[in-house]
């Protein structure tokens, strides 16, 4: 019988401590194709299943769904990272919440605008000592959290799509929870091309980390073992998803609306 790859199941699984610690890795990256280990073409065809775009600023049709896959710009944009951590090299792509080519039509240093994206995965029951590590480029400025903006996973940055790329290195246990964890990055626009790249992992010891798929954050064919929930804990969890995209959204737009009176002030 021919092995079928499981989307869920991680690249990597370090055993330590002798036989009785493990700790399991999940990869993050931008552009990332899990079912074939590998990263999504660049053709203007190819969307991201897994950074879903939540919210944009002008508005693009087919919002909260997947993001595009795109070539970093001929001119301007430095190539889509590559990143080694520990014995591992991951791959990624540029996306962008407004297709291929990544164009924003109408943003500018006044009007500006902005995209949202999620990306989600499970830490199950029994987990300890998470971590999320990585590198991040932008076009422009972003910001980065975990659940809620309480959790910063990367504080506001001004654009560096062709300069050092920033590091994360985010370990606070308090951020981290069982069940789904969505990773959110809040990128703003000054107008011509905007996109976004980020390589790097989710490592926990004693679990194995799953990626969630789609708006609907699905683990299909697995499950995400966070142990007995009840409907009003998943009530509570997709009111808290839901509040955090709203406080982000209310945050990008009180931005965009100030820019243009401090920029643009009416005689």
């Amino acid at each position: 019988m021919k092995r079928k790859r499981n989307l869920a199941i991680p690249i990597l699984m370090l055993i330590t401590l002798g036989n009785s610690v493990f700790a399991g890795t999940l990869p993050l990256n931008t552009g990332y194709d899990y079912p074939n280990w590998t990263t999504f073409p660049t053709a203007s065809t190819a969307t991201e299943r897994y950074w879903i775009k939540l919210a944009t600023y002008p508005a693009t049709a087919g919002t909260p769904g997947n993001s595009w896959v795109i070539a970093p710009p001929p001119v301007g944009w430095s190539s889509a990272l590559n990143l080694v951590i520990g014995t591992n090299t991951y791959s990624s792509t540029w996306i962008s919440a407004f297709g291929n080519p990544p164009i924003a039509t109408g943003t500018n240093a006044i009007n500006t605008g902005y995209a949202i994206y999620r990306k989600c995965f499970c830490l199950p029951q029994g987990y300890s000592q998470p971590r999320i590590t990585g590198s991040v480029r932008s076009d422009d400025s972003i910001q980065m959290y975990l659940r809620s903006q309480l959790n910063t996973v990367l504080p506001p940055s001004q654009g560096n799509h062709n300069t050092t790329p920033y590091t994360i290195n985010y370990t606070n246990p308090a951020g981290f929870r069982v069940g789904t964890n969505c990773l959110y990055a809040y990128v703003e626009d000054t107008g011509g091309s905007t996109g976004f790249n980020f390589a790097g992992e989710v490592t926990a010891n004693n679990v194995t980390p799953l990626i969630a798929q789609g708006v609907n954050m699905s683990y299909a064919p697995c499950a995400c073992n966070q142990g007995p929930i009840g409907i009003s804990e998943q009530k509570k969890f997709d009111l808290d998803e839901k509040n955090v995209v709203q406080e982000i959204v209310k945050m990008a737009e009180a931005k965009r609306i100030e820019n243009i009176r401090i920029k643009n002030p009416k005689n």
